[in-house]
C-alpha cells in the first residue's frame, strides 16, 4: 500500500467520525464539549468543485479537562496536488491530540510537535508517486507527480477557559468579543515582508495585487520546517474564534458582527455565503465558548 493510499484511508476513517474532510472532500463537523461548540465547513464551488483544503475538529482530553481542536489545513486553490498536503497535515493534528494529554500544560508543545510532524509528512508526500489518485490538475496542467506540493495551516485548541494557536503560511485567525473583531496572527504572506512594506511605502506603485496571498511561508515545501509561532490567550464566555483559509479575509470576517448575537449555524451560512461569491473553495471554522443559559 502506498503512502498516499494509507493517507487517503486514514482521512476517510477520520471523516467518518465527522473529525475531518476526506481527501480533496467536502466537510460539514460539528461538535459540543465542555462549554464549548465548534463548526468547521469545507466545500468547492462551480469554478472549483475539488476543495484543497482539510477541516478538522476534535474532542481531546487535557487532563481533567475536556477541549476542542480546530484547524484550517489548506492547499493552494490553483493546484489540486494541494489537497494531498492538507490532508497529511490534519493527520499530524489528529494523531497528536487523539491520545490526549496529561494536562494543559502540554497543549502548546503538542500544538508545536504536531506541526513540525505535519512538514515531515508533506515533504515525505511530495516524494511519492500519485499512485491510484485520479488526475489532480493545476493552472498549468495536469500533474506527472506530486513534487512541490506544501500546505498552509492554522490551529486552534481550547481547553479551560484558555485558547492556543499555531499557523504557517496565510491562514487566519480572528476572536470576536463583545461585537468587537480582533485578528489574532499576522500571517505569513509577501504583504508583511518588511522589505516589501517598506518598498511599498515609499513606492506604492511597486505593490503586488496578489501580496495577501503570496505564502513566504509553508509546510513541505523545503527540507527545513519553517519558523513558527505557539501562543496563548484567556479565553471569555461568548467568546467567538474564526479560523479560514486565505480567503477569509477581515472584511468577510467582520460579516459575523452585523447582527449580534448569532447562532453558529446563522454565522456560518453568512460566511459561506460571502465566501462562495469570492469564487474559492469555502473552509473556514467557528468555535464558541458558551454563555451558561444561552439560547446559542
Amino acid at each position: 500500500m502506498t503512502p498516499v493510499t494509507e493517507l487517503r484511508q486514514k482521512l476517510l476513517r477520520y471523516a467518518a467520525v465527522g473529525s475531518a474532510a476526506s481527501l480533496g472532500g467536502d466537510a460539514s463537523l460539528g461538535v459540543e464539549v465542555a462549554g464549548l461548540r465548534g463548526g468547521a465547513w469545507a466545500h468547492g464551488n462551480g469554478l472549483f468543485p475539488l476543495n484543497t483544503d482539510n477541516v478538522l475538529l476534535q474532542r481531546f482530553r487535557a487532563g481533567a479537562d475536556q477541549g476542542l481542536l480546530l484547524a484550517i489545513c489548506a492547499g493552494s486553490s490553483k493546484d489540486e496536488g494541494g489537497c494531498v498536503a492538507a490532508g497529511a497535515t490534519a493527520c499530524e493534528y489528529l494523531d497528536a491530540f487523539e491520545r490526549g494529554l496529561l494536562s494543559e500544560a502540554d497543549v502548546a508543545p503538542t500544538l508545536r510537535r504536531a506541526t513540525l510532524a505535519a512538514h515531515d509528512a508533506v515533504l515525505k508526500m511530495s516524494r511519492q508517486p500519485l499512485a491510484d489518485l485520479p488526475p489532480l490538475h493545476t493552472v498549468a496542467g495536469a500533474r506527472t507527480s506530486l513534487k512541490g506540493i506544501g500546505a498552509a495551516t492554522i490551529a486552534i485548541a481550547a481547553v479551560a477557559g484558555r485558547l492556543w494557536v499555531v499557523h504557517v503560511g496565510g491562514c487566519r485567525a480572528y476572536l470576536l468579543r463583545d461585537g468587537r473583531l480582533r485578528k489574532l496572527n499576522l500571517e505569513h504572506t509577501l504583504s508583511y515582508v518588511p522589505e516589501y512594506r517598506q518598498m511599498t511605502k515609499s513606492d506604492p506603485s511597486a505593490a503586488h495585487e496578489a501580496a495577501d496571498y503570496l505564502w513566504t511561508r509553508s509546510l513541505g515545501t523545503a527540507e527545513n520546517a519553517p519558523n513558527f509561532d505557539v501562543s496563548r490567550m484567556e479565553l471569555l464566555p461568548g467568546d467567538r474564534a474564526l479560523v479560514g483559509s486565505d480567503a477569509l479575509t477581515d472584511q468577510l470576517a467582520a460579516t459575523v458582527t452585523s447582527h449580534m448575537p448569532q447562532s453558529l449555524e446563522h454565522a456560518q451560512k453568512a460566511l459561506d455565503a460571502a465566501l462562495s461569491a469570492t469564487h474559492l473553495p469555502v473552509t473556514f471554522g467557528i468555535l464558541d465558548v458558551l454563555n451558561p443559559g444561552s439560547p446559542y
